[in-house]
C-alpha cells in the first residue's frame, strides 16, 4: 500500500504494464496500458492524499485499485474503458 503520490502510483502502474505473460503462474496478461492511463486519469479527479492505496493486476489485463478509511472504502476495477466496476462501502455503525 502507498499514500497517494502520483509519481509512485504511475511507476507502479508502469511496472504492471510490463509484467511478463504468465506472471501469475498461469496465463496472466500484463495490465493493458490503456487501463493504467484510465486509472491515472480517474485518480487525478478523485484522489485523497490521506488514504493508503493498493494497486493489483488481474490476470486478464485489468487493474484494481482500492483504498479505505474509517468513513469509506472505494474499489475500482478496470477491465476495459467500457467495463469498469466501482464499489463504495460505508462501515457499519456500532
Amino acid at each position: 500500500m502507498t499514500s497517494y503520490n502520483r509519481s509512485v502510483i504511475k511507476d507502479r502502474l508502469d511496472a504492471l504494464t510490463r509484467l511478463a505473460s504468465g506472471w501469475d503462474g498461469y496465463q496472466g496478461a500484463p495490465v493493458r496500458e490503456e487501463n493504467a492511463k484510465l486509472l491515472m486519469d480517474m485518480l487525478d479527479v478523485i484522489k485523497d492524499d490521506d488514504c493508503l492505496i493498493s494497486i493489483v493486476p488481474s490476470s486478464d489485463g485489468g487493474v484494481q485499485i482500492e483504498w479505505h478509511d474509517r468513513k469509506l472504502s472505494i474499489e475500482i476495477f478496470i477491465l476495459t474503458e467500457f467495463d469498469i466496476r466501482i464499489d463504495l462501502y460505508r462501515p457499519q455503525s456500532e
